[in-house]
């Protein structure tokens, strides 16, 4: 079992490697388009939609021949590639912990897609973060911590449309704060007797 957990981490690390090289291969087809349109890094154009697109095409079309992959395949590893810095972070700490794979980060780009920044942010954090209090319930272990454990494919995507279906439509900022005060709600008491049985309550999520 150990040996198998071992091969899972290192096939997530490896993900993950996958994923930082792709974004040094988009910043290497920005760095040369630029040159080719006579611009330095701070020009005021440097970050135009227009500059974005051909640089994310031709990143898409280098990614497809390197790897042998379809242009979806391609475009979804240059979003994860190119992802916010906080969001970006998230993602690839849980592949190099082993708790997610390639293939669940893609459907979660797949899924979160539609979501504004924020819920995105908000949808990361529940499935990949380590912040025990913003977690999906399935990520924590009796006494509330973070189990740490990889996710289950069937138990991802479920939990993926779960929080997907939260955030949509509703504010990040509001949504936090409620998962904070349910978090904080939770409770477990023993009540031990004279006779030597106990009583056991757990408040928490089903």
């Amino acid at each position: 079992m150990e040996r198998l957990r071992q091969a899972g981490l290192a096939r997530s690390v490896a993900d993950a490697q996958l994923v930082a090289a792709v974004r040094g291969i988009v910043d290497a087809v920005r760095a040369r388009e630029l040159d080719r349109r006579g611009l330095d890094r701070d020009h005021r154009w440097s970050r135009s939609c227009d500059l974005t697109a051909t640089v994310r095409s031709a990143a898409v079309g280098e990614v497809e021949v390197a790897l042998g992959l379809t242009g979806h395949q391609a475009r979804t590893l240059i979003t994860a590639a190119t992802a916010r810095g906080s969001l970006y972070a998230t993602v690839a700490a849980a592949l190099g912990r082993g708790e997610v794979t390639w293939d669940l980060v893609a459907r979660f780009y797949d899924k979160t897609g539609p979501l504004e920044a924020d819920q995105q942010d908000l949808v990361a954090t529940a499935l990949l973060g380590t912040d025990p209090h913003l977690a999906a319930p399935d990520r924590l272990d009796p006494d509330g911590d973070l189990h740490g454990r990889a996710w289950p494919v069937a138990g991802y995507k479920a939990a993926l449309e779960a929080e997907v279906a939260a955030c949509a439509g509703t504010d990040p900022g509001t949504e936090r704060a409620a998962r904070r005060r349910a978090y904080e709600a939770r409770r477990v008491r023993v009540r031990v007797h004279d006779d030597g049985t106990a009583i056991m309550s757990v408040r928490g999520p089903a």
